[in-house]
């Protein structure tokens, strides 16, 4: 049986990371690849994190063709966007991202994308998070991510399933 790929965008890992989550994002791997862009891994998340040093063994780090990419309008999106955009359409995996206008494109392009912070949401009601990692992350993650109010109000009353 093929895992499904689960392509992580930067601000799912800085948000898991600023949380003090971000090996609770392991959890998924019995289930899913975890992936991420080489171009977000190195130019986004690990060049602005003090002390990450290379890669978790349960995440892979791939290069995304952008030449194989069908580009006419590339709008509000980055490079590393696209590097997202790319690894997705080549895996047939799914997007995790808080970036709305990345959200838009995949899913305006025939792709699935999830809300990073449902995604983490689930994590934690799955038992990928501690309830105590949780609670004392979840306002910084809260303030990282820049989420609405009631947003924000709905992860903070999250609970276990």
């Amino acid at each position: 049986m093929t895992r499904e790929v689960i392509v992580l965008d930067n601000n799912v890992l800085s948000g898991a990371y600023e949380a003090g989550w971000f090996d609770s994002l392991s959890f998924w791997t019995d289930d899913a690849l975890l992936a991420v862009p080489k171009r977000v891994w190195s130019e986004e998340f690990e060049s602005t994190h003090d002390g990450v040093d290379g890669a978790p063994t349960w995440m892979t780090v791939q290069k995304a063709d952008l030449d194989a990419l069908d580009v006419r309008a590339q709008g509000q999106l980055s490079v590393q966007d696209w590097c997202c955009v790319a690894l997705v359409e080549s895996t047939s995996g799914r997007l995790v991202t808080n970036d709305g206008a990345l959200y838009a494109r995949v899913e305006a392009r025939g792709g699935t994308a999830v809300w990073g912070t449902k995604f983490l949401k689930r994590t934690f009601e799955r038992c990928g998070i501690r309830v105590e990692a949780f609670e004392e992350g979840v306002e910084r993650y809260v303030e990282d991510a820049y989420l609405p109010e009631s947003v924000a109000s709905a992860i903070r009353s999250a609970e276990k399933d």
